[in-house]
């Protein structure tokens, strides 16, 4: 399922690359599409979020925000969708309607915070990166029960890599250079990995280990708890997030190349 800039949503067959249906949706889309439960979810430069029949691009709902952008890519989780605005507020939808089941806003009248990656859901917590109006960046932990603030972390820029986790630690990227890994439970900062320049990739998590790509064109596999370095594979330019599958990392570079590593 692909979302472009022209506003269109294409679904291809996996196997042959036909086309299976198109919607021309009016807006364009920079963040990837959510498929859950057999229901598409992608949101708009115009504020928009549709929720789509996958199987045959109907439309099932949707969610109009006036002179927003929703830039990322919805989470989709126990039952709900969480979208990122442009105002630095975190929608949170009920999955089979469309409806606002409620929301989290950081913004105060000292400071305005703005979206910088997909909101990430594990355990019972939502995770909202995000940066400040000094440019710093915040990560928010907000629980989905009480949609209250659990905890924050900072960083001295921002992070535009989507947060990781597999069990009670969050791994993300960021403008420093360095890789974080902080608890998931209580916001404390475990390890850095330093890196030679900065990530934008989203990390992947496959056992205990991290694999992360970095614009210092390496693909860094860390240790997920203690952030040692296990190896790193040097490419020619930046190095894209990498995907894993049956013991295999697949990754892609700025330069177009395609990597499959064991």
């Amino acid at each position: 399922y692909v979302g472009n800039m022209l506003g269109t949503i294409v679904a291809l067959d996996v196997a042959d690359g036909e086309e299976r249906w198109r919607v021309e949706a009016g807006t364009g889309f920079s963040g990837s599409p959510a498929v859950v439960d057999e229901t598409l979810y992608i949101g708009g430069e115009n504020g928009l979020l549709l929720a789509l029949d996958a199987a045959t691009g109907e439309e099932r709902w949707r969610f109009q925000l006036p002179d927003t952008v929703i830039a990322f890519s919805p989470a989709v989780a126990d039952r709900l969708v969480f979208v990122p605005v442009s105002d630095g507020v975190l929608h949170v939808l009920d999955a089979a309607t469309g409806r606002e089941a409620w929301s989290f806003n950081p913004n105060s009248e000292t400071n305005i915070f703005s979206p910088t990656a997909d909101p990430v859901v594990h355990d019972g917590t939502v995770y909202f990166m995000t940066s400040d109006i000094n440019l710093a960046g915040v990560l928010f932990a907000i629980d989905l029960d009480s949609h209250e603030l659990r905890w924050e972390y900072k960083t001295a820029m921002e992070n535009f890599s989507a947060p990781a986790i597999s069990d009670d630690i969050l791994v993300w990227g960021g403008l420093e250079p360095a890789v974080f890994g902080v608890s998931a439970e209580t916001g404390e900062l475990i390890w850095t990995f330093p890196t030679e320049d900065i990530t934008f990739s989203a990390p992947a998590i496959a056992g205990n280990t991290v694999y992360v790509g970095s614009y210092d064109k390496n693909l860094y596999a860390i240790d997920y708890r203690t952030g040692r370095q296990l190896w790193q594979f040097r490419a020619e330019s930046g190095v894209s997030s990498p995907a894993i599958d049956d013991g295999i990392v697949y990754v892609g570079t700025e330069d177009g190349t395609f990597y499959a590593l064991q």
